[in-house]
Parts: structure tokens; C-alpha cells; sequence
């Protein structure tokens, strides 16, 4: 799937999302969180002077978890600026050199040169504050299907992974969307970049307000829907967004979406194993059945779904009346590192529903805003 700048410009033929670079305290305990609580499964390791890498893999969705083996070297400059979190967001592309050649004409600046590493050949780019996208052209030779190199921090030293290794458990599909949020007045900024250097599209944008607080967000799309990124930034001094970039120190990653087909028993197997989510009060699942009434059982039954179970497992639902097949059913987990900022949240989208699940942002943001009460940091 591509697209373009105008009728004149070439195009930047990206792929999709390849993996997500987490930078954290230790890599072989995240390792075993992901493995143990989210069913991912390890596929490969690397260390080199300043890193030791960890790479896990559910479904298509690919997390490198890296951490510092001294006070050198990516890992710990990131640590030492910002929390752990994600610092890298890898793009797929068709053709690594012919899309920095593009790039570079385009203003992109080019933290990374191309990196020849056999089956795959990478390079990266700014993006904003300490995070980067990661340009990734795999060229695996047919001979060895199942395994490929990785990028895997300072020395660039590659991490073989067996892609053959898949326990079966695969509870998410995909990544569906990964958030960023920014400072007052930085988004339009990032996203003319998006629009100018990506090639991305605008698909919506939106304001969600509550007594206490508010921010606003643009989502921004490749193709018809091959990578999204919602940008926000807080439109009041103590929004959510604000408590992420102050506890971040900075921009960055506030979530990643992760897609299941079958989002009730992911979430039920999820708790099973000790992931915690946002509380959604009872007052939500009264109004949506005030709301859409029997439209929404009726919507509800003919996808085999059924209202209690979600309001028990506190699964958010959104639906158009204008596309009653389609429904978008969403829960947020409680940040995953011990400040508030990383977190994931769970989605599904019942016959490619679109959007976002706006209308559940009052929800999400009521939830967050309780959290925040919590850490007394919203007055």
C-alpha cells in the first residue's frame, strides 16, 4: 500500500510497522514478563559492548527490549533522559535505498545510515525529541526462511531470530496503532512532517474535554490504514497528556494498540496472568445501553457478543448507526512501567470498523483522570 505526496512526487513505498524498540532497566525480565503475562515468545538475543538485546514476537507483532550493560552506549542515554519506553518505531520498506534517497529530499534527517546486515538491511531517521524510525528492508534468502538479522543497538550488532519459533498461543494479530504525544503546540508541526516526508494522511481529528481537563489529537494514515499514528497534545496545563511528557520528560510513545480477534477471552486469559487494566465504571455500560438500547443488543447479538460479558471483562464498545456491522470493542491496560506513561491498550475491530473508539474517550479519559487522583497530580 502506498501513497503520495502530489501527482509529481514519488512514491515511498512503506509496509507497515516491523517491530517496536523499547529501551528498559533489564531486557531478560521484560522478556519474561512478555512471555509470561502477554504469551509472546522469545526468537533471538544479541549483546555487544553497551547492550544486550532481547527480541519477542506474537502473531506479526515484533518487540525489541533492550537495556544497558554500563553507563555507555543508547540504552542508557535514553535511561538516563527519559523512563523506559518505547524509543524506536521500525518501518517496513520495499526499497531502503531508494526510500532514503526520497527521504533526504524531503528534509528527513538521517540519524542512522544504511546498514547492510545480509537478509536485512536497515537505516533510521529522526523523529521527535529521543525517538527515531527505524527504516527495515528484509531480504531474507529463500534458503533460510525463518530467520534474519535484527539491528540491535550500539555496533549495530545483528540478532539472529527463528521465526519458525511460535508456541500456537498467538492472542494478537497485529500492531493496530501506536499514539505519540507531544507538547502544546508541537503537533501541527509533527504533523506537516508526517504529511511531507511519510507521506501520510490526516483521517480525523478530534477534541476530548472533561470538567478537569482536555487535549486534542490528529490521527495521522498510511494508505488505507497500514500504519496509523494518533498524535495528541494536551489543550490544558493539566491534562493526562502533560502528566505523560512531564513524567516521560518529553515527548514519546503514550500506547500501543494491540489487536485480537477475540478481545473477550484475550482479555479473560489476561487477567488470568496478572495484567491489570483501567477500572470502567458501571455509570459507562447504564449510558450505552440508554443510548443504543435494543439497536445495540441487536448489533451485539449478531456478532455472538453479549453485553454483560463485556461490561464484566469492562470492554469498551463503540458503534456507528450508520454501519451497525461494524463494532470496535477496546480495554486500556494500567501503565506498564512504574510511571505513568507506557501503556497498551487492547483492540478489535468486528468488520474493520474504523476510527478510534472516540466516543469511549470520555471513558478512557474519565478512567485516567481517576488514576491521576490517585498519584495526585490532577487538582
Amino acid at each position: 500500500m502506498t501513497t503520495s505526496l502530489s501527482s509529481t512526487d514519488e512514491t515511498l513505498e512503506l509496509l507497515g510497522i516491523d517491530h517496536l524498540h523499547f529501551y528498559v532497566d533489564c531486557a531478560e525480565y521484560w522478556q519474561d514478563w512478555f512471555s509470561r503475562c502477554l504469551g509472546f515468545d522469545w526468537v533471538g538475543s544479541s549483546r555487544d559492548a553497551f547492550t544486550r538485546t532481547r527480541v519477542v514476537q506474537n502473531g506479526s507483532i515484533r518487540l525489541v527490549l533492550s537495556s544497558p550493560t554500563g553507563s555507555e552506549g543508547s540504552a542508557a542515554r535514553y535511561l538516563r533522559r527519559h523512563p523506559p519506553g518505547v524509543a524506536g518505531i521500525g518501518l517496513q520498506v520495499y526499497d531502503l535505498e531508494r526510500s532514503l534517497r526520497l527521504l533526504k529530499q524531503r528534509g528527513a534527517t538521517i540519524v542512522q545510515p544504511l546498514q547492510d546486515l545480509g537478509s536485512l538491511r536497515w537505516a533510521a531517521i529522526a523523529l521527535r525529541g529521543s525517538l527515531t524510525h527505524s527504516l527495515i528492508e528484509h531480504r531474507s534468502p529463500p534458503e533460510v526462511p525463518h530467520v534474519e538479522d535484527v539491528c540491535a543497538g550500539d555496533g549495530f550488532a545483528p540478532c539472529k531470530l527463528d521465526l519458525s519459533v511460535q508456541s500456537g498461543t498467538s492472542r494478537f494479530t497485529r500492531l493496530d496503532h501506536v499514539v505519540l504525544n507531544l507538547a502544546a503546540g508541537e503537533m501541527a508541526e509533527l504533523v506537516a512532517w508526517y504529511r511531507q516526508v511519510l507521506g501520510f494522511h490526516s483521517s480525523r481529528r478530534f477534541e476530548i474535554q472533561t470538567p478537569h481537563s482536555a487535549l486534542r489529537s490528529e490521527v495521522m494514515m498510511f494508505g488505507e490504514g497500514v500504519i496509523r499514528i494518533p498524535l495528541n497534545e494536551p489543550s490544558t496545563p493539566n491534562s493526562q497528556i502533560q502528566e505523560f511528557l512531564d513524567a516521560n520528560r518529553g515527548p514519546g510513545v503514550q500506547h500501543v494498540a494491540l489487536h485480537s480477534d477475540d478481545i473477550l477471552q484475550a482479555v479473560i486469559d489476561l487477567r488470568r496472568q496478572g495484567v491489570q487494566f483501567l477500572a470502567v465504571p458501571d455509570s459507562y455500560y447504564e449510558q450505552l445501553q440508554q443510548r443504543l438500547g435494543k439497536r445495540l443488543k441487536a448489533c451485539l447479538d449478531a456478532w455472538g457478543l453479549d453485553l454483560n460479558a463485556l461490561a464484566a471483562a469492562q470492554i469498551l464498545v463503540d458503534w456507528h448507526e450508520d454501519s451497525p456491522e461494524q463494532v470496535l470493542l477496546q480495554i486500556f491496560m494500567q501503565p506498564l512501567f512504574k510511571e505513568p506513561t507506557f501503556f497498551f491498550e487492547i483492540i478489535q475491530r468486528r468488520a474493520q470498523a474504523p476510527g478510534f473508539g472516540e466516543r469511549n474517550f470520555q471513558a478512557l479519559f474519565e478512567a485516567i483522570e481517576r488514576e491521576q487522583r490517585k498519584r495526585g497530580s490532577l487538582r
